[in-house]
């Protein structure tokens, strides 16, 4: 069709007019250039929400539910009514406390987490990410404890070392209300990549903590499901069949409020990213314009000729949508090289310009990570190609408009 040989042709600006030109190739990267940031943001965005959850669960549980006592539950055979579900892979009892920790001449609060060894690798796993020292300690040695890597390293501590806790529990004795102290034994150390845990969450026997915390300590089990996702469900089908007695918590609940303004955070940044590709869109706008004006005596000519206004604005609709597809490949091009190479070019910049992109006590985690999905380029895809078939609507009819006598009167 000779309307497609003419819209092509017609990308190509006349070599008179610099400025078009500029203005053709301006909005093709602008297009660009927003196309490929929206897709690395969204890549990084998802990347980046995946492996806090991903690594949350590597030390949480999908579900953990609490009693008064673990053994009112294992009364209601409750762990095995747990362990002969189809959705469940895995159970462990755990007991949970607050504490002061006790080093040097500093103290810092902690969470204790009480923990039977052999089955704890049932919901978590801790026993993988164990650093230094060993882990099967925890089942040999009494008031022996597993500490994260980044409380060793900020307040000095390496396996071997002793550590005082001391419980929020205020006893009366003799002399008055006196806390609670108790030495444990540092045997391992563990990097599950999440800040939050490996800077407050304290490991020990399960015995230990419930001995010694007493009533501070709450009891419960830790659930592994097979699927992540089956959490919410599988916990409302727990707690009804509990006869609502059981407090029952499950991942979705833990930093609730951080996914939340993770999602919220996507969403805008699509939104702001895609205003950027509208603005590009606008500059095309006015290209186009430009192009019909300069193209007036070419179209009125065709007119002549027998050309229709269909055929008149199908030429500009090939123009439009040449300089889209060219503006939005490059973008998607540029987005996936960039979504999949992120972690490198951050790196370098953090090299070349000394500062760190993510700080561990903020983010939680200390790498850019990114997801790329494919439903997301697609998305960004179509939607930037739609929105320049939109601004080609304008021009389109300002190219049907033209009268072939009215464009030739003074020619």
């Amino acid at each position: 069709m000779y309307e497609i040989i003419i819209g092509l042709r017609f990308i190509r600006a006349s070599k008179k007019n610099k400025f078009l030109s500029f203005i053709s190739v301006l909005s093709t990267i602008g297009i660009a250039l927003g196309v490929a940031t929206l897709i690395i943001v969204l890549s990084v965005m998802n990347g980046f929400q995946k492996e806090v959850r991903d690594k949350m669960l590597s030390v949480l549980s999908h579900i953990e539910v609490f009693s008064e006592s673990v053994e009112k539950i294992e009364q209601k055979n409750f762990l095995e009514s747990l362990k002969n579900r189809n959705s469940v892979e895995g159970v462990s009892v755990f007991s949970m406390a607050s504490a002061v920790m006790l080093v040097g001449n500093k103290m810092e609060g902690v969470s204790v987490r009480g923990i039977i060894p052999e089955t704890e690798g049932n919901v978590s796993e801790i026993k993988q990410q164990t650093v230094e020292g060993d882990f099967e300690r925890l089942s040999n040695e009494r008031f022996s404890i597993v500490v994260g890597v980044d409380f060793a390293k900020e307040l000095n501590v390496s396996v071997g070392d002793s550590i005082t806790i001391m419980s929020t529990e205020m006893p009366q004795s003799l002399v008055g209300a006196l806390p609670r102290m108790k030495k444990f034994n540092v045997v391992g150390v563990f990097k599950s990549g999440h800040y939050q845990y490996d800077r407050n969450l304290i490991l020990a026997r399960y015995d230990d903590v419930t001995n010694f915390f007493r009533l501070t300590s709450l009891n419960g089990i830790r659930i592994k499901l097979k699927d992540m996702f089956d959490a919410p469900a599988v916990s409302e089908e727990l707690f009804i069949e509990s006869g609502e007695k059981l407090y029952i918590r499950n991942w979705t609940e833990e930093n609730k409020n951080w996914f939340a303004a993770v999602q919220v955070e996507k969403k805008m940044m699509t939104l702001i990213l895609f205003l950027i590709i509208g603005v590009a869109a606008f500059n095309l706008v006015s290209m186009l314009v430009m192009t019909v004006n300069e193209k007036k005596y070419t179209v009125a000519i065709l007119r002549t000729m027998g050309a229709s206004k269909n055929s008149i604005v199908f030429i500009f609709f090939v123009l439009a949508v040449g300089l889209g597809v060219t503006g939005v490949g490059t973008g998607v091009i540029l987005g996936i090289i960039g979504a999949t190479n992120i972690g490198v070019i951050v790196n370098s910049l953090e090299i070349i310009l000394g500062f760190e992109v993510l700080p561990k006590g903020i983010y939680l985690i200390d790498t850019i990570p990114s997801d790329l999905q494919g439903s997301d380029v697609i998305t960004v895809s179509l939607t930037a190609f739609f929105m320049t078939v939109a601004a080609a609507l304008y021009p389109c009819y300002r190219a049907m408009k033209i009268e072939p006598a009215e464009a030739l009167r003074y020619d």
